[in-house]
């Protein structure tokens, strides 16, 4: 049972090494589990059954399946939000596009959302998922308004193609021309957020060129 609760908090590497012998290995791996997980420098190996010692290390035990658990409930939700928000386009492997979020949003960068200890992070998955909405918000903010942006451009000469609603490739250039013609400020930041006292000055110039003047 011991060995069993060692396994799975990983001091024990190899489960055919579980074996219910209390050899060499398992002492050792009880010691590195005291020095670690308790800070206990005893190096006894020896570990009585109901003792309290004991009872820390299922303790300990339980809070990893825990963990574990809540991990397997989240993580494919996870992928597809740091997905969704660019952060697999930059790093390929799931630490390092946890540790950048976690950068972006002043929390520890682990690489992982759980401490030493197996605690979850449910603050860092609840902002994850305020992030995702804030992007999906930002996302159909931008798409009510590209029609109307391409339609000032257009008149305005920036812009060449049809009314679709599409930020393309064509809208971007008509709206970096604009900006650098006018001196204005970023009508979208790196976000796709608009920036509407931009979108106003936009709005401002479409009208007075076509006398629909409110």
């Amino acid at each position: 049972e011991i060995q069993e609760y060692l396994f799975k908090l990983d001091f024990i590497k190899n489960k055919k090494d579980i074996d219910g012998l209390y050899g060499e290995g398992t002492e050792f791996a009880i010691n590195n589990w005291r020095k670690k997980r308790v800070g206990n420098t005893n190096n006894t190996g020896l570990i009585e059954k109901d003792s309290d010692e004991f009872k820390l290390l299922k303790k300990h035990y339980d809070k990893r399946i825990d963990r574990i658990e809540r991990w397997n409930e989240v993580e494919s939700t996870v992928k597809e939000l740091l997905k969704f928000l660019g952060y697999k386009k930059i790093f390929r492997n799931l630490e390092s596009q946890i540790k950048a979020f976690q950068k972006d949003h002043n929390f520890s960068e682990t690489g992982k959302f759980w401490d030493k200890e197996d605690t979850f992070n449910e603050d860092l998955y609840k902002k994850l998922i305020e992030e995702n909405d804030n992007r999906i918000n930002i996302q159909n903010e931008l798409n009510s308004e590209v029609p109307n942006i391409q339609k000032y451009l257009q008149l305005l000469g920036y812009y060449t193609g049809k009314i679709d609603g599409n930020n393309g490739k064509g809208t971007k250039n008509a709206i970096s021309k604009w900006e650098a013609n006018t001196n204005n400020n970023s009508l979208l930041n790196n976000k796709n957020e608009i920036d509407q006292k931009v979108l106003l000055s936009l709005k401002k110039e479409y009208e007075i060129l076509s006398g629909d003047i409110e």
